[in-house]
């Protein structure tokens, strides 16, 4: 602090320095001014040097120290302002946001700012373009299928409303569930859940179940179903089964016909040659039609067929049975059959059974029409036999041949003549009656001849020996 020279209150009053002590004080200051170097005094800037840093100090003229002023080249981003406490503040709470040094990738190092003319780039690659728009980086990409050598997928892929189009395969799928009306062509398939329908257009195996639930359809073009079909089949086959048709202890039910038409044709077979069945529910009957190629020629309709793994043996046959019943199976009756049997090498033949109470497929035939122009007639023994224009007793018994009209009736001959129903006397012949058609017990007369018998020998046929012609 600087010792001031008291120069009192008014001039020689006598409160002021006298002169020693007032030149004292100024020898003082000029020896504190010579000790601080006078003029000589300059500013120095400490710290980073250039071109790291820019010095406050400039320089010094005469005795002014020179500073230089802190100013923003953009005051809108950054103010220089003095604080409460006289400091110099930098205000940078404007700065432009965002604002980075460090850009982190989703990988790899981070990418740092290493000069005030580090660009950082956008690069494109696989598919993928970018560009500058307007202050804006824009990012483009090809993202098909079709550009990925080995596209998977990370979720589960949504179609939104499109369509997966060919051509191509798809192949290796454990299960398919397919909602709606797709067209699937699926080398393998283990499981396939169909809720609407399934349009197979090709060849198709599925190892496993194909379940089609709701009003579902399975539409076979030109392909063909191999495998079992558990539940309703509402629609039609049209082709083979290439196997046997197992019902598995199933009905085949509903309302409709079943038709075999003839190969190639389109016709209805109720105008053509084939097999047709129809069923009224309310009043059933089936029908079976067979039109031949000539009205006139007589053809088999249905074949009944029965194999043997080994030879045939006589009796051996097949044929249709007639059963009647009500209620359950165990209430049928089985009221007789029509079989063809086997006799043997060189005879085969047609029965016609007729059941009874006890018996069954095993009873003796009531009628058989053999193929050596023989008919038998009757069961057990004896029977009649009919045979070349002969009606004889047939049988191990040898029994008599007996013709009896029932009732009041009489054996007739060509209409004009009839035995009587009495036996006449002995010696007496048959004769034509003077009148009436019925032939009488006599010793002649009414045109007859008559003459003595010699001899009657009995045998098959009856051989009687007159002693003169009778004609």
């Amino acid at each position: 602090m600087a010792d001031v020279i008291n120069i009192g209150q008014n001039v020689n009053d006598g409160t002021g320095d006298d002169l020693r002590t007032a030149f004292t004080k100024v020898n003082q200051k000029f020896a504190e001014l010579e000790a601080l170097g006078g003029e000589t005094n300059s500013g120095v800037n400490v710290g980073s040097t250039a071109p790291d840093a820019i010095g406050v100090f400039a320089g010094k003229t005469g005795t002014d120290l020179e500073f230089r002023k802190i100013k923003s080249a953009n005051p809108a981003y950054l103010t220089v302002e003095v604080g409460p406490s006289g400091d110099i503040v930098l205000n940078n709470l404007n700065v432009q946001t965002p604002a980075f040094r460090n850009v982190q990738a989703q990988s790899g190092p981070t990418i740092n700012a290493t000069a005030p003319s580090y660009t950082l780039s956008f690069l494109g690659g696989n598919n993928i373009t970018t560009e500058s728009s307007g202050g804006n980086i824009l990012i483009n990409g090809q993202f098909e299928l079709s550009q990925d050598p080995s596209p998977s997928l990370g979720g589960n892929l949504d179609m939104t409303n499109a369509d997966i189009i060919g051509p191509g395969n798809i192949t290796n799928i454990t299960k398919l569930t397919v909602i709606g009306t797709d067209i699937v062509n699926p080398s393998t398939i283990s499981n396939l859940d169909i809720t609407n329908q399934l349009r197979v257009s090709a060849a198709t195996t599925f190892s496993n179940n194909v379940t089609v639930s709701g009003s579902s359809n399975i539409t076979l073009g030109t392909g063909s179903l191999i495998g079992n079909v558990t539940g309703d089949l509402t629609g039609n086959i049209i082709g083979g089964l290439g196997n046997d048709l197992n019902l598995n202890q199933y009905t085949i039910t509903g309302q409709g016909s079943i038709n075999v038409r003839t190969p190639n044709s389109g016709n209805p077979v109720e105008t053509e040659g084939g097999f047709y069945m129809q069923t009224d529910d309310s009043n059933p009957s089936v029908a079976f039609r067979l039109i031949t190629a000539n009205n006139s020629e007589s053809d088999a309709f249905v074949g009944i067929e029965s194999h043997s793994l080994s030879t045939i043996d006589p009796g051996f046959g097949t044929g249709i049975e007639f059963s009647v019943g009500s209620g359950s199976l165990n209430s049928l009756k089985q009221l007789g059959s029509i079989t063809g049997v086997y006799d043997d090498a060189s005879n085969y033949s047609i029965e016609i059974k007729a059941y009874g109470p006890g018996l069954f497929y095993d009873a003796p035939a009531i009628a058989k029409f053999k193929g050596n122009n023989e008919i038998i007639l009757g069961r057990g023994d004896p029977a009649i036999k009919i045979k070349d224009n002969r009606i004889e007793s047939y049988g191990v018994s040898n029994s008599n041949l007996i013709f009896d009209a029932d009732g009041a009736g009489y054996i007739d001959f060509y209409g004009i003549y009839q035995f009587p129903r009495s036996i006449g006397q002995a010696g007496q012949v048959l004769k034509v009656p003077t009148s009436g058609t019925v032939l009488e017990w006599g010793t002649g007369g009414g045109g007859a001849t008559t003459t003595a018998i010699t001899a009657i020998t009995l045998t098959n046929p009856l051989r009687i020996t007159t002693g003169t012609a009778h004609g």
